[in-house]
């Protein structure tokens, strides 16, 4: 186990979570029918937490698959949300299933595209900005595999002086994200907005940007390393 997944596991058994939202993502309620204008697609929320926007998502009308690493996430989220998932061993991963949702709790890295079937869209709330630069290539080319191609995928990103906070979250640039998509999607920024809250100001930022992007596929190329 790496020292970054030792790291999240420690905030969730600590109650570090500041990352997480208790309502649903104003950003995924702004541009979802944009995103996915069809009903029914099977999302893939990677590094999903215990995040609402999994049960937003399967009241819409789309399947999802969520991954996440700690089991205490996994577990909180059911209990929250009162629901009584069907558990199984997959593999490396333990899943988690009720209607409309596969939750499989592990690392993300190791799972398969066999585990998690079909992927017709992202959903990448925190997961490419929970990530140091140097795994942050082998994040996206993972995505690339389990969903067997490009899909259209909805990017939430912070931008930050990384001097001030070295994070998590990290900064991800805009030329980081079109190094990451540009060969696999065409980028449409769709907001740029103030995000400095109070606790980001206490650990020294002056300023703090959340971006987002639609990622439209425009080719079943691998993304370049």
């Amino acid at each position: 186990m790496t020292a970054i997944h030792e790291d999240w596991l420690k905030r969730w058994e600590s109650g570090q979570i500041g990352f997480h939202l208790d309502r649903d993502h104003p950003q995924l309620l702004r541009f979802a029918d944009q995103w996915l204008p069809r009903k029914k697609e099977r999302v893939l929320v990677p590094l999903a937490g215990k995040s609402r926007d999994l049960v937003w998502l399967t009241r819409r009308g789309h399947s999802v698959v969520a991954v996440e690493l700690s089991k205490l996430a996994v577990e909180t989220f059911f209990r929250e949300q009162g629901l009584v998932p069907k558990v199984s061993e997959s593999g490396a991963h333990v899943r988690y299933q009720v209607s409309g949702l596969d939750f499989f709790c592990g690392d993300f890295f190791t799972l398969t595209p066999e585990q998690i079937g079909k992927v017709d869209a992202i959903w990448d709330r925190a997961s490419m900005i929970a990530l140091p630069p140097e795994m942050r290539s082998r994040y996206v080319r993972q995505l690339f595999d389990l969903a067997r191609g490009a899909v259209p995928t909805l990017l939430v990103t912070l931008v930050y002086d990384q001097s001030r906070m070295t994070g998590p979250p990290f900064c991800v640039e805009a030329a980081e994200v079109k190094r990451a998509y540009g060969s696999t999607h065409s980028i449409v920024p769709l907001a740029d907005a103030d995000a400095l809250e109070p606790r980001f100001r206490e650990k020294g930022l002056v300023s703090l940007r959340e971006q987002v992007w639609q990622l439209v596929p425009y080719s079943i190329s691998a993304p370049t390393a």
